[in-house]
């Protein structure tokens, strides 16, 4: 189901604007020259679909869609386990802003084609089911959305198991 429209101004003359009570009453910007509003300090809370009434006609209101994006932070990258013969799983995760995108490499480049790496479903933890000393290396994340992207990397190092 589409979000209801949130009708913000009424105007009867090009160069008055009558803006209903409403939380962004106190942004609301209406220039008379071009009949536009600016919205200040926008917030990910102000996405929807906002109308604009015309001549007090609900048939010639227009219609946009906001949808205001944070920029993705900078990954962080953390593993479960470091030992051979395990399985490694390097976690990558944002503290802000919608991800759209996540790609993993290692040393740089798309991840080996010969290794049994995994994904989870939602890309954010690449796991190999049996570490080896193969595995180790830089590895990076690289988390993107429509506006910004960001990387991080970590140097992975295996130990060998060490039996008492």
């Amino acid at each position: 189901m589409a979000p209801r429209p949130t009708s913000l101004c009424s105007t009867t003359k090009v160069h008055q604007i009558q803006l209903p009570m409403h939380p962004l009453e106190a942004r609301v910007i209406f220039y008379p020259a071009n009949g536009s509003l600016l919205l200040e300090n926008v917030q990910e809370t102000d996405n929807g679909i906002y109308g604009a009434v015309i001549n007090m006609v609900e048939s010639e209101a227009s219609r946009t869609l906001l949808e205001v994006l944070k920029p993705v932070s900078r990954p962080w990258i953390w593993s479960n386990s470091l030992l051979v013969q395990s399985i490694i799983e390097l976690f990558c995760d944002v503290s802000e802003g919608r991800v759209d995108t996540i790609v993993w490499k290692k040393g740089g480049k798309p991840l080996p084609q010969e290794r049994d790496f995994c994904l989870s479903k939602n890309l954010r933890i690449l796991n190999t089911p049996e570490g080896q000393k193969s595995d180790c290396g830089s590895y990076s994340c690289n988390v993107s959305n429509e506006i910004s992207w960001q990387e991080s990397s970590v140097n992975l190092t295996i130990a060998v198991k060490s039996w008492e």
